[in-house]
């Protein structure tokens, strides 16, 4: 629910409570692929790419992430 809230909260450019909810996504589900690779492309966007690397690693890391490309 978090990861969706994230989505439309980025997609109306209200980035402060969509990253309320990716980081609260990534709290829950620490090792989840798709929750790491979306809040990773989010802080790309934000150009925050340190931030970014470390949350794509983590997601390329998740064995059921089926797309690590």
């Amino acid at each position: 629910a978090h990861t969706v809230a994230a989505l439309l909260h980025d997609q109306i450019a209200d980035y402060p409570q969509a990253e309320i909810h990716y980081r609260r996504a990534t709290e829950l589900k620490p090792k989840d692929g798709g929750v790491n690779n979306n809040y990773a492309s989010f802080l790309c966007s934000r150009q925050r790419y340190d931030e970014a690397d470390v949350l794509f690693q983590a997601a390329i890391t998740d064995p059921y992430y089926r797309t690590p490309e």
